[in-house]
């Protein structure tokens, strides 16, 4: 095989390793939102928006222009080795209740040796998931979550 030839073999490999990986990426941060929405042990999963469309109380953002748009998991992006997206979680007085408001939480995740690290750059949270996609270990991380929303409902003026 010549040595182009070699090279070539070597670039398809690399573009298809980094595929896998922000594909893995994404993928658990979907694994990430349904086990926080499980953890949350929500009444309903979803709620009727303004439009009576179903829409979840726990989503996935990303930022746009300095304003939160909730999106695919294909359309999160990465930037030196870490996906970046946050959780926005709709809160209300009750299912059919209006004005809702939605808390978002940004993170930040990347692939280490034997699972993820996730980090926020918002708040003091750096947790270590072992494990991957399905199988990983985000308890931790949903506790992390819980607590990051208590301090921000417990403001007082």
């Amino acid at each position: 095989m010549s040595r182009f030839l070699q090279l070539r073999e070597l670039k398809t490999k690399q573009e298809e390793l980094i595929s896998e990986y922000w594909r893995d990426l994404q993928g658990t941060a979907g694994v990430i939102r349904k086990g926080f929405s499980d953890f949350l042990e929500l009444p309903n999963e979803t709620f009727l928006d303004d439009e009576r469309n179903e829409t979840p109380y726990v989503r996935i953002a990303k930022v746009v222009n300095g304003d939160y748009k909730y999106v695919m998991l294909h359309e999160l992006p990465g930037q030196d080795g870490f996906l970046e997206f946050s959780i926005g979680l709709t809160l209300d007085r009750d299912v059919n209740t209006y004005p809702k408001k939605t808390v978002f939480t940004s993170l930040r995740m990347k692939k280490e040796e034997g699972g993820y690290l996730i980090t926020s750059p918002d708040n003091n949270l750096t947790h270590k998931a072992s494990g991957s996609g399905f199988d990983a270990d985000f308890s931790g991380l949903y506790e992390s979550l819980f607590e990051i929303l208590r301090k921000h409902f417990s403001y007082r003026p």
